[in-house]
């Protein structure tokens, strides 16, 4: 009996302790002056953005996801099916690698044929305006909120005075438009996600992120729809997904 009421003072320390340790963490918290090598170490155990985001899905968004597995999965059979998502997966890795070599100038938008050469046309009215690549492909991690992912890349552009914008490229191998965040689901929230865990852990000689963007190119060449999260965006979705770490944290220990 004691020691079953001792587990559940336990629990509720460490429920307070957590709501106050996250309640005053901002997207542009940081940077903290050093990351020890154990904190480095250890982060590789925290769970990722996908992860956290998949396991705290809001029921609307899971039922819309399953419908549309539901549906694929009568037209092509379940083979088919798992076959198309390994393909998508392989081309989504393709064209970021190609997206990679374009921004860091290794590459030009015309070298791509099929099956990525109308992703990268798609991407054609927002490849050019980069004007500078910071980061490509960069793990990241927020010690205080325990998670871990990897960013796209941090860039600036030749438009405006944005700064360094943390930029995730998708792709869309269907006939939709993703053309407002409303339309984005958890893309927006995976941003700044990234950019919450590269601002608070970056050296203080590296550029702060204050806003966000997403680039969405279509396999048939249609012109990218970029988003922009600018800086009250960009917190905004920071702060929803504080919450949903704190959802995911506290459905762990319930289990235990």
């Amino acid at each position: 009996m004691i020691a079953h009421t001792k587990a559940i003072l336990n629990r509720v320390v460490d429920l307070v302790l957590c709501h106050q340790s996250h309640r005053y963490i901002s997207v542009f918290g940081g940077p903290i002056s050093e990351i020890s090598e154990n904190t480095a170490y250890m982060s590789r155990k925290f769970p990722t953005v996908s992860t956290i985001i998949s396991k705290t899905m809001p029921v609307e968004n899971l039922m819309v996801l399953r419908k549309w597995q539901e549906k694929m999965r009568k037209q092509m059979g379940d083979k088919e099916f798992n076959d198309y998502i390994a393909r998508v997966k392989r081309l989504g890795k393709d064209v970021h690698q190609a997206i990679c070599d374009i921004i860091q100038g290794q590459r030009r938008i015309e070298d791509f044929s099929e099956p990525i050469d109308g992703y990268v046309r798609s991407l054609g009215t927002i490849l050019p305006h980069v004007k500078a690549t910071h980061l490509v492909e960069k793990d990241c991690f927020h010690p205080l909120l325990k998670y871990r992912g990897r960013l796209d890349s941090i860039n600036s552009f030749n438009v405006g005075e944005s700064g360094y914008v943390l930029t995730e490229w998708k792709t869309v191998h269907e006939s939709k438009r993703v053309t407002s965040l409303e339309k984005a689901y958890d893309a927006p929230m995976q941003v700044a996600a990234y950019a919450g865990a590269y601002n608070f852990t970056r050296s203080p000689d590296m550029p702060e992120v204050r806003q966000g963007l997403i680039a969405y190119a279509y396999a048939d060449g249609y012109p990218a729809d970029v988003l922009i999260l600018d800086e009250v965006t960009l917190e905004h979705y920071f702060q929803t997904w504080v919450s949903r770490v704190e959802a995911y944290h506290q459905s762990l220990r319930s289990i235990d």
